[in-house]
């Protein structure tokens, strides 16, 4: 039997996925693992996966030891094939990561951030997941002005989510169109009672 439950935490681009995970953690003091911000310490840190891009991309994807984002964005994003290839890469190195990051927490809840939970495997780790929501307009506009690209980059790069399948597998929905942290707070305390109150039914069976 696992020691902890993992909440996921997924949505599309733009949807605020990250400022729910800071909610989370500075208000209910639940740890959260950002698969996005571990991934890129990976493919700096972990030497197999350094090698197997290097071999994939190209030498130009290192500069002074360190991975140039341009070079591999600008691969990931030209093609789903290429996308796949570079997720073959990473998401075994994350995964071990996380798994091993979620036994050493001493708390009973922890959550794991990700756009691509569900793409990448991830949600069979998970106890449950929690989808992050917010209108078309919102999340491009958001995500234009937070990552400096254009539109079309964005659309772009959307259209590569499968935001559809993964809301409709969520087992919670948060709308997050300009919610302000005071209410996202409420809206979080009432999803964390009723997984602590759905723990204490299993405890008691």
């Amino acid at each position: 039997m696992r020691k902890h439950i993992l909440i996921g935490i997924t949505g599309g681009m733009g949807s605020g996925k990250s400022y729910v995970a800071k909610v989370m953690e500075s208000c209910l003091a639940i740890p959260v693992y950002d698969c996005d911000s571990h991934a890129k310490r990976l493919c700096n840190e972990d030497e197999d996966v350094r090698r197997k891009l290097s071999d994939l991309v190209g030498v130009e994807l290192y500069a002074g030891g360190m991975l140039v984002k341009t070079v591999l964005s600008r691969y990931l994003f030209l093609s789903r094939d290429n996308a796949d290839k570079v997720e073959a890469i990473v998401h075994p190195a994350v995964r071990r990561d996380l798994e091993r990051w979620t036994a050493t927490r001493q708390e009973t809840i922890v959550a794991v951030e990700s756009a691509i939970l569900y793409e990448s495997g991830f949600n069979s780790l998970t106890d449950f997941v929690l989808y992050v929501d917010a209108g078309l307009e919102t999340r491009i506009q958001r995500a234009m002005s937070r990552d400096g690209l254009t539109r079309r980059d964005v659309e772009s790069r959307m259209a590569l989510q499968q935001t559809d399948e993964a809301r409709g597998k969520a087992d919670f929905i948060v709308d997050n169109n300009g919610t302000d942290r005071d209410r996202m707070e409420g809206v979080l305390r009432e999803i964390i009672t009723f997984v602590e109150s759905n723990i204490k039914n299993k405890q008691s069976c």
